[in-house]
């Protein structure tokens, strides 16, 4: 077989491989949450190992990810806390949160309060590409 043939087969071939180690990429349907809805709202109906799309645009209020869930923003979306506690609390083992704007913690050392905490429970938690803003802590882990 010519040599730029047998490349042309092998990464289909390795693609498609990969997939299907990975099976929770092609099960899970994205949820869109837009601005002016609750993103708290949507994550909570969200069912385990959904991919919640946050689109561009401000959502206030923190945010509780008690399931396996991959939050994911779009550039420009940003969670703004209310100044109290942590931002978005992980309480689930394999949460995503990734490519968000996350600001405004409150600014207690006593709670902790961090633009991301994530609890005992939160095993293999990734945190990945997202920007702090205003937070006593960027990312707490316990």
């Amino acid at each position: 077989m010519p040599a730029g043939l047998r490349h042309r087969v092998c990464r289909p071939a390795a693609l498609a491989a990969g997939l299907l180690l990975m099976p929770g990429l092609l099960a899970a349907e994205a949820e869109f949450v837009g601005p002016g809805q609750s993103l708290q709202a949507i994550v909570d109906k969200a069912p385990a190992g959904a991919l919640i799309r946050v689109r561009a645009g401000q959502y206030k209020g923190r945010v509780l990810l008690q399931k396996a869930v991959a939050l994911v923003g779009e550039q420009g979306s940003v969670i703004e806390g209310d100044g109290t506690g942590s931002v978005i609390t992980i309480d689930a083992p394999d949460v995503t949160v990734r490519g968000l704007t996350i600001r405004n913690s409150g600014t207690s050392l006593a709670t902790e309060d961090s633009g991301v905490f994530v609890s005992a429970e939160g095993d293999r938690a990734r945190i990945e590409a997202n920007r702090f803003e205003h937070n006593l802590m960027g990312v707490d882990l316990k």
